[in-house]
């Protein structure tokens, strides 16, 4: 009777361990986001994703670090335009329509 209670404890931990790892595939980082999930997001958290968009590939040395910029509040506006036109698009289709 142990034998099966311990079985039983053991399966519902690993049925709670996979499902706990599939919600974290679930997360949407800038560097995934559709234009529609950006679009759909709340207004003020468009600078600070247009932030993190447009400085992701800036190596910085020595613990320096970058404040909002009025350029990545300005390109917001931009990015919104840009995925308007291509909800089905990425934010890095956008980046790539800028080189």
């Amino acid at each position: 009777m142990k034998k099966i209670v311990i079985s039983s404890i053991l399966a519902a931990m690993a049925a709670f361990s996979v499902n706990a790892m599939a919600a974290d595939s679930n997360v949407v980082t800038p560097e995934k986001m559709t234009c529609q999930e950006y679009i759909n997001l709340n207004p003020q958290s468009w600078a600070p994703v247009a932030l993190w968009i447009t400085n992701a590939e800036t190596q910085f040395k020595g613990g320096d670090y970058v404040a909002l910029t009025e350029q990545s509040v300005a390109e917001a506006p931009q990015i919104v335009e840009f995925c308007k036109k291509n909800p089905e698009g990425t934010l890095q289709d956008y980046l790539a329509s800028k080189k």
